[in-house]
């Protein structure tokens, strides 16, 4: 079991060197958070395997009686998160679909996360806060050159800020769009200013249209751009923030340039 969580830390190491952020260490966790999750975990395979039985007895066009599935506890998504992957690689990419986490998995100042010693599925701790930058240019994802981003990702992977925008432009659940490009400042960006960042892509030179949210409210200073159709293979996207110059003392943001897998 510590072998697969130290598996996880490795895989969000190369995360976060694809970023071009340093590496974090890790300690073992048996806080009443993990504890939570591992109990919400049996709890819904309970339910999902009661589910599936009910199902199978039914007969042909008979209505099946729903099983109350388990509340998540309070901790998931916010203290820890939770994979059910089949690998580490995959856990830290379901995890870095959605911008606010990945704000998180690849913040310049957190140095330490922490792991369960037990077995079940990929959990990650986050409790610990990173440190904040306190000025200069905020870090892009994908950064300039980043190559092999997946150019499609289900809605449905998506968070509910970015996936109640895209159904506002009539992207509906269960279809698939572009990867989120996504900015972060790793510290708050007064409101005053927000309204005024503005995002452009560009994929084999055409114009990329896409959703622009703010999720500062939730995760400060990081804000993404979610294109409303995946990227095309093999093609390289350019992407060009506008951010006030007061936030970035007096500096800019580069365009950044990454090729698609």
């Amino acid at each position: 079991a510590v072998e697969r969580s130290r598996a996880l830390v490795d895989a969000l190491n190369r995360a976060r060197a694809s970023a071009h952020v340093g590496p974090v260490g890790y300690y073992l966790d048996d806080s009443p958070d993990f504890s939570a999750v591992r109990r919400y975990e049996k709890a819904l395979a309970k339910a999902e395997k009661e589910q599936a039985r009910r199902e199978k007895k039914a007969k042909a066009g008979r209505p099946v009686e729903p099983v109350e599935m388990p509340r998540p506890p309070d901790a998931l998504g916010g203290a820890v998160l939770w994979s059910r992957a089949t690998d580490a690689d995959a856990a830290v990419a379901q995890w870095m679909a959605q911008p606010g986490w990945r704000d998180r998995l690849v913040a310049p100042g957190r140095d330490l996360v922490a792991v369960p010693s037990d077995d079940g599925g990929f959990l990650l701790g986050l409790s610990l806060p990173a440190e904040r930058t306190r000025r200069g240019a905020p870090l892009q994802w994908p950064r300039d050159g980043q190559a092999g981003v997946d150019g499609t990702v289900d809605v449905a992977a998506l968070d509910e800020r970015s996936r109640a925008a895209l159904a506002a432009e009539g992207v509906e659940a269960g279809q698939a769009v572009g990867p989120a490009l996504s900015l972060h400042f790793h510290r708050d960006v007064a409101e005053a200013f927000r309204g005024s960042i503005r995002c452009q892509a560009f994929c084999g030179g055409a114009a990329v249209e896409g959703v622009l949210v703010d999720h500062s409210s939730d995760t400060a200073g990081c804000f993404a751009f979610v294109p409303l159709a995946p990227l095309q293979s093999g093609a390289q996207v350019e992407v060009r923030w506008q951010v006030p110059s007061t936030l970035l003392g007096g500096g800019g943001v580069g365009a950044a340039a990454f090729r698609v897998r």
